[in-house]
């Protein structure tokens, strides 16, 4: 957006008359990427420049984003802080301006004052999508029905202010501006007058012709500018026939493509509309419906704006004339749902799956020792009774020695004392041989234990000591786990919202990460309480069996994948908006007292 110096100074000026306790505005438009500023008009003097509020506007144009800075003034004026705001102006997303004010307000008082701003912004934008470019094009009837329509304190008082100073400023007899109301043009205000009666002939003839125009989609004068005329105007010439010598141009008034309402300019016959006046009143029709229409969204409460924008809007732009992609996609959606509803297939639960053995063991340490030697890591096989660890046995076997040495001492003291017919003393000697007997039996066996071997063929599933030989191990704890390798079940993580769907006996099919192009057919075995916490919710495990042993040779415990378990024929609909009927009645439920 590029702005001329005869559009930016006078917007300037009026946007600050707008804004009460003003001390001095500045902007900076034409901004390039770089943040070069080519136009910086000022007020109220344009060769004053605010040091503080350029470096607010500098700061603005740096974050893109708005700059509030509040200095509180020394008693007694502690009461009147010092307020500078800077304000960004946005269009497509791209930086095109800044303009800043500094004036005597509260801090609280913000809010009002960047709410004026964002009005003032909006109708620049409007003004410079016209291209105006020099004072010809600026008539003072642009400015000043902007300014008395935003800074009115209300939508309706906008509208009359408006409409007077348009009857004052083109001129003309009398200038009417209607809103559209439930499909009709209803007259909201009348130039020069506080009220009026909104049932009587002369204005249900106003409305008409607003109407009338309204339904041609475009400007409509009275009588015609030319000889090409189409369908007679029989709204118009009512309304004209009703005042002699009468002239009247009547325009709609649109925001965003979408009509609000029209405004009906009436002279005498002496003063008719040429194609300038005309070209005129257009202009500041297109400034003045996204006025109209800013301030009738911001008198509305937020409800109504809410159903506005999210419920209303969608459907004007589903049912306009325009929008022929979202009508398609509409249209497709509508017949799918529609062939979902009447329709059924197979219903599913999906849940993460992952492989186990039927039986798995754990291989422990028998005693507290140190780890002397590892043979085997996890992901490999064993036969039965393959030696997998050692611990260390130096400690045993020199036990084991030294009980061997005093066992010949008893059995040689025993022969003597037997020897010596010393009956009492071959007893004792007899009964301590007895006991280093029953001590290098547990010794061997001790011996024998530190050999970890395999309790059956199968895979190691996990433990690998590698990098532990050497370190401590205690009485009890786990070294490897071995499962076999002709056994498996499946184990399922089951939604808590599905688990109400899953019986024993229904089938599944289970595709692994290792295999995505194999399903395993597999059956529900069993449903167990236990309930897994996750990062999405609580689940359930659900074991499974696989259908045809003949699948399992390529498998190994600890392969995850995703399962499925066959629940039967539903209804489509059902099926893919389940998940989201639940959550609306868990949702109302909690929110319903």
């Amino acid at each position: 957006m590029f702005l001329t110096e005869t559009l930016a100074s006078p917007w300037l000026a009026l946007q600050c008359r707008m804004i009460p306790n003003i001390a001095s505005g500045m902007a900076a438009f034409n901004i390039t990427d770089d943040h070069n500023i080519g136009l910086t008009p000022c007020w109220p003097d344009q060769d004053q420049v605010d040091p503080e509020l350029a470096s607010a506007i500098d700061l603005a144009i740096a974050r893109r984003a708005s700059v509030i800075s509040s200095r509180e003034a020394p008693a007694p004026l502690s009461k009147n802080p010092n307020l500078i705001i800077a304000y960004p102006l946005l269009e497509d997303g791209e930086l095109v301006g800044v303009v800043g004010v500094r004036l005597t307000a509260r801090q609280e008082q913000q809010g009002a004052v960047i709410q004026l701003l964002q009005w003032g912004t909006a109708w620049l934008q409007m003004l410079a999508r016209l291209d105006v470019q020099s004072d010809t094009m600026v008539p003072p009837a642009l400015f000043e029905c902007l300014s008395s329509s935003l800074t009115a304190p209300d939508t309706e008082s906008a509208l009359k202010s408006a409409a007077t100073v348009l009857a004052r400023e083109l001129p003309c007899e009398r200038v009417t501006i209607g809103t559209l109301k439930r499909g009709r043009v209803e007259a909201t205000a009348l130039s020069h007058s506080a009220s009026f009666a909104p049932h009587s002939n002369f204005i249900r003839a106003i409305e008409s012709a607003m109407q009338e125009a309204v339904t041609e989609g475009g400007t409509l004068s009275f009588p015609p500018l030319n000889d090409e005329q189409g369908r007679p105007l029989e709204a118009h010439s009512h309304l004209a026939s009703l005042e002699e010598k009468e002239c009247i141009c009547t325009l709609v008034l649109r925001r965003d493509a979408q009509v609000i309402g029209a405004a009906c300019f009436e002279r005498v016959v002496d003063s008719p509309f040429d194609e300038s006046t005309v070209a005129l009143c257009e202009q500041i029709g297109l400034l003045l419906g996204p006025v109209i229409g800013l301030r009738q969204r911001e008198s509305r409460s937020f409800l109504t704006r809410m159903a506005e924008e999210v419920i209303a809007a969608p459907l004007r732009r589903l049912f306009g004339a325009r929008n022929l992609g979202m009508k398609l996609a509409v249209l497709i959606l509508l017949l799918l749902l529609g062939l979902a509803g009447f329709s059924t297939g197979d219903f599913r639960v999906t849940a993460p799956a992952g492989l186990e053995g039927v039986v798995q063991q754990v291989i422990v340490a028998p005693f507290d020792g140190y780890l002397a030697q590892t043979h085997i890591r996890a992901g490999e096989t064993v036969k039965t009774g393959q030696v997998v660890a050692r611990l260390d046995d130096r400690e045993l076997n020199l036990e084991y020695q030294k009980w061997r040495g005093k066992r010949e001492e008893y059995a040689k003291h025993y022969r003597k004392a037997l020897a010596s017919l010393d009956h009492s003393e071959a007893h004792i000697f007899k009964t301590q041989q007895a006991q280093a007997d029953a001590q290098l039996a547990l010794l061997k066996e001790q011996i024998d234990r530190t050999r970890l071997v395999a309790p059956f063929d199968g895979l190691i599933i996990s433990g690998d000591l590698s990098q532990s030989v050497g370190t401590p191990v205690e009485r009890g704890q786990v070294l490897f786990e071995v499962a076999p390798l002709d056994g498996y079940r499946i184990a399922l993580q089951i939604d808590e919202r599905d688990i109400q769907e899953i019986e024993p006996g229904q089938k599944g099919i289970l595709v692994l990460s290792a295999m995505p192009d194999t399903g395993i057919e597999f059956s529900v075995e069993s449903v167990a309480s236990i309930i897994l916490p996750e990062e999405k919710g609580q689940a359930f495990r659900v074991e499974g069996t696989i259908a045809n042993e003949a699948d399992t040779g390529t498998l190994r415990p600890g392969m995850l994948g995703i399962g499925k378990v066959m629940i039967g024929e539903r209804n489509n609909l059902w099926i893919w908006t389940r998940r989201l009927v639940g959550w609306v009645q868990l949702r109302l439920w909690s929110w319903l007292p």
